[in-house]
């Protein structure tokens, strides 16, 4: 229920929204024809592909880039998952999402000899937590997996993940380091979450897909309005509006935000 009544919050809803209101308003043509016009500029900004990409760029760099020689830092890698699905036979997949970020955590955790973590529980009662999906999908077992499987937001896996670094896997400096492998615009929440329970972030961020059919750089595409500037938009929305929420009820502060 929660997921359906957020949908009515992100872009294109609001402007919607903003129309409807401005019809109801028809009788005052100054206010009304003020209304369309705001709403007709924001769909159309918001439909840009290099306005969404500006409002998720300050999400990406929200950490610490990861480099070699942070490694002697670090005591795990955090992997939270982007969800799964079913089949038509009710078999349980994981996302694109969920699979690009852990099969880049697995690389690095087998690269610096660190535990794994995978976190993702699943916003359903009768559904499979996300990280049992995931690991099984991508046979991920071993001594060095730690699967986190009751979360359900950011905040409740950084929680988890606190717990399972508090005691056993701190460093000797007692400085708990983590890399966190997620999307870009995942960053900020997450590491702010994480810094909430004072473990130290460092970010190896993934695409959202492993295809990659856009070139570097911004090219006459990004100045069109599509589908594609209305879905990285909406993207941004629903980091900040979590941000936002994280700040309001207290489970992150400012100072987590910092980098």
């Amino acid at each position: 229920m929660h997921n359906q009544l957020v949908e009515y919050l992100l872009v294109p809803m609001p402007l919607l929204w903003l129309l409807l209101l401005a019809l109801a308003l028809w009788r005052w043509r100054s206010l009304s024809r003020g209304l369309f016009l705001i709403a007709t500029l924001l769909f159309t900004l918001l439909s840009l592909p290099v306005v969404g990409q500006a409002l998720l760029a300050p999400l990406a760099v929200a950490a610490i880039p990861y480099d070699e020689s942070s490694a002697t830092e670090i005591d795990a890698v955090v992997v939270p998952t982007g969800g799964s699905f079913p089949d038509g036979a009710g078999r349980w997949w994981p996302t694109e999402s969920s699979i690009v970020r852990a099969v880049a955590g697995r690389r690095l955790q087998q690269a610096l000899g660190v535990p794994l973590i995978l976190t993702g529980g699943s916003p359903y009662p009768n559904d499979p937590p996300d990280a049992v999906v995931t690991a099984e999908a991508l046979a991920l077992v071993g001594p060095a997996m730690h699967f986190d499987t009751g979360s359900r937001n950011s905040a409740e896996s950084a929680a988890a993940v606190s717990a399972m670094l508090d005691p056993e896997m701190s460093g000797q400096d007692g400085v708990r380091s983590v890399i966190l492998v997620t999307g870009s615009s995942h960053i900020a929440r997450m590491a702010a979450a994480l810094r909430h329970h004072g473990i130290a972030v460092f970010a190896a961020p993934v695409a959202a897909s492993r295809r990659s059919d856009q070139p570097e750089g911004l090219t006459i595409g990004d100045f069109i309005p599509s589908d594609r500037g209305f879905k990285a938009s909406r993207a941004a929305q629903w980091e900040y509006m979590g941000i936002a929420w994280y700040l309001l009820t207290g489970q992150i502060s400012l100072a987590d935000l910092g980098v």
